[in-house]
């Protein structure tokens, strides 16, 4: 026989045996397709608490063999959701009766972790009473919240966000400052466990992560985490999420953190229903941050404001921060006239009242109004605008107040803007003088 022709024959039966290895499932070289739905299925178990094991035609898969494939083949967890729809015929997903072997990938270690603590910390605090829920209009709140935490903990909001405002403008000095100011209450805040510490800590680790800021949360996490080591039990599941989150390298946050935000709301809406105060906020902020297209965002809040208009009648702080966050986004498109009619809506929901949210929300109206005034070129009522938030705020909780801060910061980039320098400098040395007085320990 002729040797090409023997060379055909091998040829043909090798594929023909390769083609019935493949049918009766004894191939046992993964493929891609089949790595990929494994990393994303143990994603999603990990976010709901579960270890995974997974049977690929009827053998174990070998956990160093994907670790070999990923080293080799970088797919982030994030592109595995994305590319992975569906899961193929051949892979079984189970939940081992013993630990997981010591040989799991370490990408896949430190969040699933991080998923499993903050699922038994959510769970464990709601059952044992540590965290009630009075009036789902008002939200939760620790039993433990004693003192001063209540304080420590509206400040450290404040001058974390206003900290934030001011290294995005390029005030990178008094940024830190503010972020030392934020972090002189943490002892008493972790103390007394509040649940709406937790919900605007990870609700500002999303907005810092969506807007490509992470950084600037780094600090904050440093100090949680030392000061949970000093105030907390060793094995307390705060401290060491603190601890896990602070040991993920930036690829490792772009998957983790929206995925552990999106794990912690759905334990919320689960235990307290999706019509919660504290529940409807955390939705808020995944509509807000967890993408970077406008226009999805837009009408993800406008169809959020519906809702919570339904359940709590509008003038609720829900449905004020929505409309501030539709504010904000239509600012960013450059649809200014919409951005004005819209500010002053919320000027006119925000009851004028000592009532520290509402009064808040009103100044952060007219803020956004002057923001709105300026991308129309209407200078004399966008000043009028930002020195009534300025006023008002100052008026409410001082000149040292975060707030006031943010607003003089806005007020000086706008004197720039518009070329008045000496204006803008005066108002820069105010400011710098105000921080630089701050009761804080440099």
């Amino acid at each position: 026989m002729p040797a090409h022709i023997v060379h055909v024959l091998m040829v043909n039966r090798i594929k023909m045996y390769k083609n019935k290895i493949t049918k009766w499932g004894l191939d046992k070289k993964n493929k891609e397709h089949e790595i990929l739905a494994f990393i994303r299925k143990t994603t999603q178990r990990a976010a709901v608490g579960k270890k995974t094991i997974a049977r690929v035609r009827n053998h174990v898969l070998d956990q160093e063999e994907v670790q070999r494939y990923i080293k080799r083949k970088p797919y982030s967890m994030k592109f595995a959701l994305e590319q992975s729809a569906s899961t193929p015929p051949g892979l079984v997903c189970f939940t081992p009766e013993m630990p997981s072997s010591p040989r799991i990938p370490e990408v896949y270690a430190v969040p699933e972790q991080i998923f499993v603590l903050m699922r038994d910390y959510v769970t464990g605090s709601f059952e044992s009473g540590t965290w009630i829920c009075d009036d789902p209009k008002s939200g939760c709140r620790s039993i433990k919240n004693f003192g001063g935490a209540a304080t420590a903990l509206e400040n450290f909001n404040a001058f974390v966000g206003s900290a934030y405002v001011h290294y995005e403008k390029g005030s990178v000095e008094e940024g830190e400052r503010l972020l030392i100011a934020a972090a002189a209450g943490i002892k008493d805040i972790l103390v007394a466990e509040s649940p709406t510490f937790f919900l605007s800590l990870i609700s500002f680790m999303l907005y810092t992560h969506s807007r490509k800021k992470f950084h600037i949360f780094l600090p904050i996490l440093r100090q949680l985490s030392d000061m949970a080591a000093i105030v907390l039990p060793e094995k307390h599941p705060v401290g060491q999420i603190y601890r896990h989150f602070r040991s993920l390298d930036s690829h490792q946050l772009d998957d983790i953190v929206p995925l552990s935000f999106q794990s912690f709301l759905d334990q919320f809406e689960s235990i307290l229903g999706q019509f919660n105060f504290d529940a409807l906020n955390l939705r808020t902020n995944y509509i807000a941050y967890h993408t970077e297209n406008l226009e999805q965002i837009e009408s993800g809040l406008r169809d959020h404001l519906q809702k919570c208009i339904s359940a709590h009648e509008g003038s609720d702080d829900a449905s004020l921060e929505v409309l501030l966050l539709i504010v904000d986004n239509l600012l960013r498109q450059g649809r200014y006239v919409e951005a004005e009619h819209t500010a002053l809506d919320l000027i006119a929901r925000a009851p004028y009242t000592d009532i520290f949210d509402s009064r808040y929300y009103y100044c952060e109206g007219y803020r956004s109004l002057s923001l709105a005034q300026c991308g129309l070129g209407k200078i004399p009522v966008a000043e009028a605008s930002i020195d009534r938030a300025i006023q008002e705020s100052a008026l409410a909780w001082g000149w040292g107040d975060p707030c006031t801060l943010q607003y003089l910061l806005t007020y000086e980039t706008m004197l720039e803007e518009w070329g008045n320098h000496a204006s803008a400098a005066k108002v820069r040395r105010q400011k710098q003088d105000i921080i630089e007085s701050l009761d804080v320990i440099v």
